[in-house]
């Protein structure tokens, strides 16, 4: 039974180096977690504005229907440098990640854990490209 959550950005260019990181470095099979794909990770979950509100509400749906389908034990997240999904945020949406990178992914991980199950773990990365390859620097 899958266990585990993969929450990543659906960016083309970013998601199978994430698969392929998961797979070798996390030593997961595909047969033992779901894959949730969504423009700009988790962070989608800090976003307040109307227009963005339908997108939050249906993250949270779908983070609901994986947690009751299944017994998820383990949840990891992968964000990325230089997101596109960054550049559509309004001002004030804006606001909210000119701050340190890890206080961005600490408070938007306060949106994630009343989504989950009590005693869930939780693992991030933040990937980046340096000379060619990407880099996965863990977060917490």
């Amino acid at each position: 039974m899958k266990d585990t959550l993969v929450i990543v950005c659906s960016g083309t260019g970013f998601t199978s180096p994430a698969i392929r990181f998961i797979e070798e470095k996390c030593n997961l099979k595909e047969k033992d977690y779901d894959l949730l794909a969504i423009p700009g990770s988790i962070h989608s979950l800090a976003i307040s504005s109307r227009r963005l509100r339908p997108h939050r509400v249906a993250l949270e749906g779908q983070i609901n229907f994986l947690t009751e389908k299944h017994s998820l034990k383990n949840v990891l997240v992968i964000e990325h440098q230089d997101c596109a999904w960054f550049k559509e945020l309004s001002e004030t949406d804006k606001a909210f990640f000119d701050k340190t990178q890890d206080e961005i992914f600490q408070e938007t991980l306060e949106f994630l854990k009343p989504l989950l199950p009590a005693g869930t773990a939780i693992k991030s990365w933040h990937a980046s490209e340096k000379e060619g390859k990407i880099e996965f620097n863990r977060l917490n």
